[in-house]
């Protein structure tokens, strides 16, 4: 197996030519089967290895990391080469046999327990592919046996226990209606159990089959007919004994899944809706209170109750229901009423109140604030005064401000404040910072409460119900092979369907698959006329299926008349995006039936979320920056600090305006709307409990298994399409890039969108100085990398000072090409040192349990060496019996319990990668031993060329002033002991001169701020 040798060859330059030759290789199943019988589940005795298949899933040195307790056989895959990434198998030997009936039972615990291996593996019957030869790659070829531990399926050490996931546990806390049983029904239930577990049963599953019987109202003549026929031969105690002993009352009639054959639907227990949720966590919500509430029929709308209503000052919210007329209230014709401003966050919301993005139509008087259109300014502009969120910046660049003094600012669909916070940070933060210049605020939307908002005071609150038209329907359906069951699916609806899909390969595989007609819909073909003509008439026409992906959730009215429609989604949706996505169909009579499919997978146990003890700390955090940024007198290094540890303080809920650190509420009610999302992901109660508030009638979820063929063959479609999708989107890029070096660049309207979009990103960087001959090399990154622009800009932000964690990491690498995992921690443990210090003010807690950095460091009683041969942690085996190190780093003063270092191999290059760009891992051959390096290809995140406007020297003046302001500068002539850095550049210190600081490691103002938080005590 590891001897190359012995290996089959074959030569293959292209993924054609491999799929001919990989049709000869040899394979094999690692299980026993029964003698003559098809390879089939059904026939496997026992398995005596598992077989991890990685295809990119983890590099090899992360699989090692795994695994380095346990003997394998690793060996690269005959991919190797011709595709991207690490591919390879890996072969663990089980320390006894497991039985076929294990393999199964254990399936989920094996997916969770090897998350990098592709899914196919726990087929178990699956064939894996000996070792084969690529001789056009062969020096990517290799193979190792790893001496170990042999693979312990039955200790919860090696293989934790995770249980797969069942309908009993899916509904657990949720109170069904009673299942109602036909005669029909009830039969075909009896039959289906005696199919499935004739002559199986003994004594203690035939009294739990007797107690669901008995639940579910089966008469007892026929109950033990029933339990008779499955009853193991020679059983000693009567059946009729087992059911007059049952208690209906302890059984769950989704018990009755286990005795019929996998994908036998029982369709009396479907059919039940959810009648309430039995946990008391979730009903002890507390009530909402409203300044005013009202439920409207069919024939009224929120302007007829709008003058009762009090929107005279302050931020006020606006909870109010589907087809109430909320956005009609405010603007008439295209054009926001008098006293108003309207924005919305998308473009195809304005376009559908058809308003042309331009809010300088506004209203300069003062209006009332009460009443539909009673404010008396007039406009002041030709705009329609109706805009999208990013208009604000309109807003925010007058000079007189005062004109928006009479204004009200009306925020539709305002629960994307924090909802898609996650992207849109910067333009919400904006948003709600403009509030301040209003008259008043109103916030829109029908799927919040005020405490979605922590960062908003409201002064008044009011809800407004409307009872919809149609009956709200929504049915779980929990899958495997979910591509192929939703496509079944629809195929099947006969009603008028809208599909969301937030995949648009799939999307193009599904309207392919399907047999009725149909419009895709996603931001890259709203251009279209066929799209744009669905968004103009707002009716489906001729088409019976509309595919979407979730740009279709907002802005999309279909007004069709209708009497039932169908929904169908694909995938996680909470459940205020499933009503907002439902109520696309705006006039449906009869019902609206939601179709919600979901892959099959584990229940996760989650923590509970404490908003107060996030706040805490963010407090905690924005009050120690704030002590360390005032000790920075100078504008380079405040920018400096800004820019190096800007993404830092955004994960950390942490903001700085007007050079005061605040608090990102924002931050923290987008966090806690990802927590609800994970609750509602695995908790069916919460899920149904909500739904429920917006009139959903929640029926029982279902199991549906879809075809493994089928499923294999979307899954090469969508492979298609998205290699298609990329050579096209190529293709444009690299004319993009010939055009320029050509100076032949083509105008907006001769060009596709990503062309010109890429070229104006292109101009921005020019713009900050990007060397003109590396254009080309940009949009190249860009076609590899579609965050390379971010990271371009981050480069060219990045301020030189002398003092920048970058320059730390260059100074370190001295010149190296390439950095051994112990390099790399090495220089890791360095900049976990200096964040440490400059960014958490030396609170080694802080920084372990903070967003930004808690998942990449750990605690450490090692350590740390200048060496950087010498890394490994046995170096300091002896130090660190000691209460303090003594090796010449960062933390010579400081006890080991505060040593924080990269918690692996995978955080520290994770950390470089923060700073400089680093390639993927290979092994080389060093003295004679195999090691894994990572080649350094840029030192910084893109290897573009900027050239800085701004000065980069640094003073002694600039350093002193950190300590000036924490008033502990010491006399000239006073040598103040601080903890000492190697560095390969000395730290010129002239006292009394201006003379500039040639610095490549930590400087002298660093390890001065360092010292003085010592004795602050802070650490």
């Amino acid at each position: 197996m590891v001897d190359k040798n012995q290996w089959r060859t074959f030569n293959a330059v292209s993924k054609e030519q491999y799929a001919e030759a990989k049709k000869k290789f040899d394979a094999i199943v690692m299980a026993e089967m029964k003698r003559d019988m098809p390879r089939k589940a059904d026939n496997v005795i026992k398995f005596y290895a598992i077989v991890l298949d990685i295809d990119d899933g983890a590099t090899y040195q992360l699989v090692r990391e795994d695994l380095k307790k346990y003997e394998y056989v690793l060996y690269s895959s005959g991919g190797t080469g011709l595709k991207n990434g690490d591919r390879f198998r890996v072969i663990l030997p089980l320390n006894v046999p497991m039985p076929a009936q294990d393999w199964k039972r254990f399936n989920t615990s094996l997916s969770e327990r090897f998350p990098y291996s592709d899914e196919c593996f726990k087929k178990g019957i699956q064939i894996q592919y000996l070792p084969a030869l690529n001789l056009a790659y062969e020096k990517q070829f290799f193979a190792e046996h790893h001496k170990g531990e042999w693979f312990d399926y039955q200790n919860p050490d090696d293989l934790p226990y995770v249980e797969t996931i069942s309908l009993e546990q899916v509904v657990m806390n949720v109170i069904f209606e009673d299942a109602v049983f036909s005669t029909s029904e009830m039969s075909e239930l009896a039959g289906a159990i005696i199919d499935h577990q004739a002559g199986q049963l003994g004594y203690e599953e035939r009294r739990l089959l007797a107690q669901r019987l008995k639940h579910i109202g089966m008469d007892d003549i026929d109950a033990v007919q029933v339990l008779d026929r499955v009853s193991k031969p020679c059983f000693t105690t009567s059946n009729n004994f087992l059911l007059k002993g049952a208690n209906p009352n302890y059984a769950h009639a989704e018990g009755l899944y286990k005795h019929v054959a996998k994908g036998v639907r029982i369709s009396a227990l479907e059919s039940r809706i959810v009648r309430y949720v039995a946990s008391k966590k979730l009903l002890d919500v507390p009530q909402a209170k409203y300044d005013g509430e009202w439920t409207l029929d069919s024939n009224n709308y929120l302007s007829g109750i709008f003058d009762s209503m009090d929107f005279t000052s302050g931020n006020n919210l606006l909870i109010s229901d589907m087809a109430t007329g909320k956005s009609s209230t405010f603007m008439i014709d295209g054009k926001a009423n008098p006293g108003f401003l309207v924005i919305a966050p998308l473009s195809s919301i304005v376009e559908s109140f058809k308003g042309d993005n331009s809010l300088s139509g506004s209203g300069s008087g003062s209006g009332s604030g009460s009443g539909s259109g009673s404010g008396s300014g007039s406009g002041s502009g030709s705009g329609s005064g109706i805009g999208t969120w990013n208009q604000i910046e309109s807003i925010l660049r007058e000079k007189d401000k005062t004109k928006f003094e009479g204004i009200t600012l009306v925020v539709d669909e305002c629960h994307g404040l924090f909802e898609d916070y996650g992207y849109k940070s910067k333009v919400i933060n904006r948003l709600i910072d403009s509030f301040k210049y209003f008259k008043a605020v109103i916030l829109m939307s029908g799927t919040v409460e005020a405490e979605n908002f922590s960062s908003i005071t409201f002064n008044k609150v009011y809800r407004v119900h409307k009872p919809s038209q149609a009956t709200k329907n929504i049915r779980t359906m929990l899958c495997t092979k979910k591509d192929d069951v939703v496509i079944d699916h629809i195929n099947k609806l006969t009603n008028k369907t809208i599909v969301l899909m937030n995949n648009k390969n799939l999307c193009e595989v599904v309207q392919k698959r399907i047999s009725r007609s149909s419009l895709i819909v996603n931001a890259d073909v709203n251009n279209t006329p066929e799209v744009q003509n669905f968004f103009k008439n707002r009716t489906m026409g001729s088409y019976d299926v509309i595919i979407g992906t979730n740009s279709i959730v907002e802005g999309l009215s279909i007004e069709d008349k209708l009497t039932d429609v169908d929904v169908v989604i694909w995938d996680d949706l909470v459940p205020e995006r499933i009503e907002q996505f439902t109520n696309r169909f705006r006039n449906v009579t009869g019902s609206k039936n939601v179709w919600y499919f979901l892959d099959r997978k584990p229940v996760e146990a989650l923590d509970d979320y404490s908003q107060n003890a996030v706040l805490d700390d963010a407090r905690t955090l924005s009050s120690s920056l704030q002590w360390i940024y005032e000790a920075i007198s100078t504008d380079t290094l405040c920018r400096r600090f800004m820019r190096q540890f800007g993404g830092d303080m955004s994960s950390d809920l942490v903001y700085m305006h007007d050079g005061k650190f605040s608090v990102s509420f924002t931050g923290v009610d987008y966090e806690y709307a990802q927590h609800r999302a994970s609750q509602y992901r695995n908790d069916f109660a919460a899920f149904s409990q909500r739904l429920i508030v917006f009139g959903f009638n929640v029926f029982y979820p279902t199991i549906a298994d879809g075809k493994e063929k089928s499923a294999e063959k979307i899954k090469e479609e969508k492979l298609f399409i998205s290699e298609a999708r990329e050579k096209e989107r190529e293709n444009v890029l690299e004319v993009l890039k010939a055009d320029i070096e050509s100076n032949t660049v083509k105008c907006e309207a001769d060009a596709p969108e990503l062309y010109t979009a890429t070229y104006g990103s292109v101009q921005k960087l020019l713009v900050k100085g990007l060397d003109k001959w590396d254009a080309g090399k940009a949009i190249t990154g860009y076609i590899e990398d579609e965050s390379f622009f971010a990271k371009a800009h981050a480069d060219a932000d990045c301020v030189q000072t002398g003092e920048t964690i970058r320059e730390l990491v260059v100074s370190e690498i001295y010149g190296r090409t390439e950095l051994q995992a112990h390099e790399t921690q090495a220089i890791a443990d360095k900049v976990i040192a200096k964040v440490l210090v400059e960014y958490f003010a030396g609170d080694a807690k802080a920084m372990s349990e903070s967003r930004s950095w808690g998942g990449l460091v750990s605690k450490s009683h090692t350590c740390s060496t200048n060496d950087l041969n010498k890394r490994d942690s046995y170096v300091c085996e002896q130090q660190a019996k000691s209460d303090a190190c003594s090796t010449n780093d960062l933390y010579k003063e400081i006890p080991k319990r505060h040593f924080l270092q990269a918690k692996s191999s995978k955080a520290a290059k994770e950390i470089l990668s923060k700073y400089i760009r680093m390639g993927k891992g290979k092994s080389k051959t060093v003295k004679g031993v195999s090691v894994r390096v990572a080649p350094i290809e840029a030192l910084n995140l893109t290897g573009l060329h900027f050239t800085k406007i701004e000065g980069q020297a640094v003073t002694n003046k600039m350093m002193q002033s950190i300590i000036q302001k924490a008033q502990v500068l010491p006399s000239n002539n006073v040598q103040v002991p601080v903890p000492e850095i190697e560095s390969s550049v000395s730290v010129l210190h002239v006292p009394d001169s201006e003379s500039q600081v040639s610095v490549l490691q930590v400087p002298e103002s660093v390890l001065k701020l360092q010292k003085m938080i010592m004795k602050r005590s802070i650490i």
